[in-house]
């Protein structure tokens, strides 16, 4: 016979009133008492029983590490895998305001002197200089005075809106090269794991960079069958750049939502016109189709769903939208909470 499990032990969150998690574990907190709760893959962040989290102010995970900072006294500590983004000792958290990430690398940033600081695995192009592209030297970046970061998977950008400034680096299929890309007065950046999308509401111009087929470029494909200039295997194919391509009209577009990898959707809720950027095998997934009366559209790992809450209808957008349209389904949300 199959051994018997032994029993589960529940954990006792008595006191503990945050959590935070990160793909791989998850953090329990308890800020009157300092102490902390972890679990799931030691090697990710899953163990931190040892850990004095006295003071801390604000805690942030990447997919496989932690950051706890106590921004009073300018100390962090960090834990996940220790030879990357889980060993912060050599960095300096005085004056950070913010700390993001990206799937294998932490920036900290401090907005009112412009100092920024890296760590994490050099494999993956974290660090601003040596193997990477689109950046310039450090003191270049602090001295542009950035007022927001963005990040996908694989790339940072750090962005000046006041002086329409911008700088990227990282893998260039992720967005790591906007070289090209004109920052004069972009009113929004957003991003998914693979392409970001910089947009002027005033003008309805936007543009995209990073992987072709998640979102990496704002236009939809001529009629044509393009597939064999992509070698045969365009599902995989990274960068892609031709007539082929029709630019996006955004003049109107109220609200942009990314999703993990499945591209981008832009829509005016006005009128319920939207525009899909999902790359070659999903370019028209909007085309045609009005979302009247949405208030809520939800991301997924391929796809968006689109929810009007007041009547329950919905549509999907990306794979596998065939097996959920509120358009022609039987059923509808008949109550929505939150």
């Amino acid at each position: 016979p199959a051994p018997t499990p032994a029993p589960m032990v529940p954990l006792d969150f008595t006191g503990f009133e945050e959590i935070y998690s990160n793909e791989h574990a998850f953090m329990a907190l308890n800020r009157n008492t300092g102490k902390a709760r972890c679990w799931g893959a030691s090697r990710f962040g899953g163990s931190c029983g040892a850990m004095d989290f006295t003071g801390v102010t604000d805690v942030y995970s990447s997919p496989r590490a932690f950051v706890a900072l106590n921004r009073n006294i300018g100390k962090a500590q960090c834990w996940g895998p220790s030879w990357t983004e889980g060993d912060c000792d050599d960095i300096d958290f005085v004056g950070v305001t913010d700390v993001y990430y990206t799937s294998h690398a932490f920036m900290a940033l401090n907005k009112n002197s412009g100092k920024t600081q890296w760590w994490g695995d050099t494999s993956f192009f974290w660090a601003c200089g040596g193997i990477m592209s689109g950046c310039s030297d450090l003191e270049s970046i602090e001295s542009m005075g950035v007022t927001e970061v963005h990040s996908t998977e694989w790339a940072f950008l750090v962005l000046n809106k006041n002086s329409g400034k911008g700088q990227c680096w990282g893998s260039d299929s992720y967005g790591g090269d906007c070289s090209d890309v004109d920052f004069v007065g972009v009113t929004d950046v957003y991003s998914n794991g693979y392409a970001f999308m910089a947009l002027n509401k005033n003008s309805g111009k936007g543009h995209c960079w990073g992987r072709v087929l998640n979102g990496g470029r704002c236009g939809t494909f001529e009629d044509e069958d393009i597939r064999d200039h992509l070698d045969g295997d365009y599902y995989y194919y990274d960068y892609y750049t031709s007539d082929a391509y029709i630019d996006m009209d955004f003049a109107g577009i109220t609200d942009v939502y990314a999703g993990k990898r499945s591209g981008l959707m832009a829509l005016n809720k006005d009128t319920g016109e939207a525009q899909c950027s999902l790359g070659y095998h999903l370019a028209s997934a909007c085309d045609g189709r009005v979302f009247t009366g949405v208030t809520d559209v939800y991301s997924g790992y391929d796809g968006f769903m689109a929810l009007d809450k007041t009547t329950g209808r919905f549509w999907c957008v990306g794979v596998s939208a065939s097996i959920c349209s509120g358009e022609d389904s039987s059923f509808v949300f008949k109550q929505v909470v939150g």
